[in-house]
């Protein structure tokens, strides 16, 4: 490691400074630092604000000079001294990595709130659906009513969906119900007043969701990679991860974007969140096992 100190000045405002030095590569490792000081180069602390930003280290073969280019900003009415200290790590960087956002690899889909705590999975299949289809006109209580009579056997003559008699005695929970992209209309069909029949607050597969909305594509086990829902997602299809929780019981959420090992999940109850391919679901919140993934399609 070495370092050289510098004098300037004086100056004002934002001030862009270079210095050449033979010890400095373009990939050199530069710190500079600054601090007010007199005509005759004593450092003191004083009321300016002073700062170093822009620091970029320069050599050949991109530029014939050794040297680092930065900026001094000068916060003070007059123009002031400042000494630099310019020190240059002996090693060079280990590792370099570049990091540049890749929009295409997110779909841009937002998720609906289950509306209550068992429908995970008609949450997801209903949000899917919107996604593909901004004017369908599923609702989380529509899908569970047709399933819950066609699978499930419930009478025609009950439904998953609050009565207009319900809602207007219960106004708040009628907003609530209003949004569902709202995470206050998380759990809202729970609440007893809006009388839903309780057989409907059931959990399920999401592969019944997805069929009733036409949105089911395969159902794929555990062993999915990571490219192949990259695949999925740049293709413009969402997928549906499904999990057991370390604690018990399962759960179901959207997978809605890919970017180098890190994917995009919506999740129903916890809303949108990043995590890594290795990581998960081992770590996310709190940790489960994986069952599989619905591959969806439009």
């Amino acid at each position: 490691m070495q370092t050289i100190r510098k004098y300037w000045g004086p100056f004002k405002g934002r001030v862009t400074l270079n210095y050449n030095w033979g010890a400095i590569d373009q990939d050199s490792v530069v710190v500079v630092t600054v601090s007010e000081c007199t005509a005759d180069g004593v450092r003191f602390i004083g009321a300016a604000n002073l700062s170093v930003d822009n620091v970029a280290p320069h050599g050949p073969p991109y530029d014939g000079n050794h040297g680092v280019t930065f900026v001094v900003n000068v916060d003070w009415p007059e123009p002031l001294r400042f000494a630099t200290d310019i020190t240059v790590l002996d090693a060079k960087p280990v590792e370099v990595q570049f990091y540049e956002p890749d929009v295409s690899h997110n779909l841009g889909m937002r998720t609906q709130f289950q509306q209550s705590r068992q429908w995970c999975w008609i949450a997801t299949a209903v949000s899917v659906d919107h996604f593909y289809d901004p004017a369908s006109t599923w609702t989380q209580c529509q899908v569970m009513t047709q399933i819950g009579q066609e699978i499930n056997g419930f009478p025609a003559d009950t439904r998953a969906c609050p009565t207009a008699e319900a809602l207007r005695a219960n106004p708040g929970l009628a907003m609530r119900l209003a949004d569902p992209y709202d995470i206050a209309a998380r759990y809202v069909m729970d609440d007893p007043a809006l009388g839903v029949d309780t057989r409907y607050l059931k959990s399920g597969g999401v592969t019944d969701a997805l069929t009733k909305t036409n949105n089911l594509g395969s159902w794929q086990g555990p062993g999915v990679t990571l490219d192949q829902l990259a695949q999925e997602i740049n293709a413009g299809r969402p997928v549906i991860a499904g999990i057991t929780w370390n604690s018990g019981g399962s759960h179901y959420l959207t997978i809605a974007g890919v970017q180098g090992e890190g994917l995009l999940i919506l999740d129903p109850v916890n809303g949108q969140s990043l995590t890594e391919f290795g990581d998960f679901p081992g770590t996310y919140f709190g940790g489960a096992s994986l069952d599989g993934y619905a591959f969806t399609r439009p």
